[in-house]
């Protein structure tokens, strides 16, 4: 019956998180703020969801090649002199 009832909650977790991104994604063309509002919402709804599971965040393994990517961007625009 728990086991049950989690799957239950996960999927309306999910299905919260769901339609809070394509708020996001719509609100982007309306307002910035509300844009925001639903960004934020949207991670909380994730981080639960993954909290709910006992999950970690994945990433493909290009992923660290971005990181390295952006972290090299975000150098050269701290040493920009304009």
């Amino acid at each position: 019956m728990i086991a049950a009832q989690d799957n239950y909650y996960s999927s309306k977790l999910e299905t919260t998180a769901l339609i809070s991104l394509f708020g996001f994604v719509a609100a982007i063309q309306i307002s910035i703020a509300a844009a925001g509002i639903l960004l934020a919402v949207t991670v909380v709804l994730w981080a639960a969801l993954l909290a709910s599971k006992r999950e970690w965040p994945t990433a493909p393994p290009f992923f660290g090649a971005l990181l390295i990517y952006g972290a090299v961007t975000l150098t050269s625009a701290l040493f920009s002199l304009e």
